[in-house]
């Protein structure tokens, strides 16, 4: 799901000719991009050390992305 394009890129109308059509409304609005449901990080902030935070916030990054991709690698064999 992407969210915010609307806010970002014009919708380049009949009217709009040319570069304009392509350029971004603003430079400093973002765009959502949503690959699967937000990952949880309450328990990775309750650690008070940083140098045990950082890399408990990072495993749980790489825990999100292997899920999706062992999703995606499911799908894709059972629609072969």
């Amino acid at each position: 799901m992407v969210e915010g394009i609307e806010r970002i890129f014009s919708k380049g109308g009949p009217r709009t000719k040319g570069l304009w059509r392509r350029l971004p409304r603003s430079m400093f609005r973002r765009a959502i991009v949503m690959f699967d449901q937000p990952i949880d990080f309450s328990e990775c902030f309750r650690i008070t050390e940083t140098r045990e935070r950082i890399p408990a916030i990072n495993k749980r990054i790489v825990a999100s992305i292997v899920s999706l991709h062992s999703l995606a690698a499911a799908s894709a064999a059972q629609s072969q």
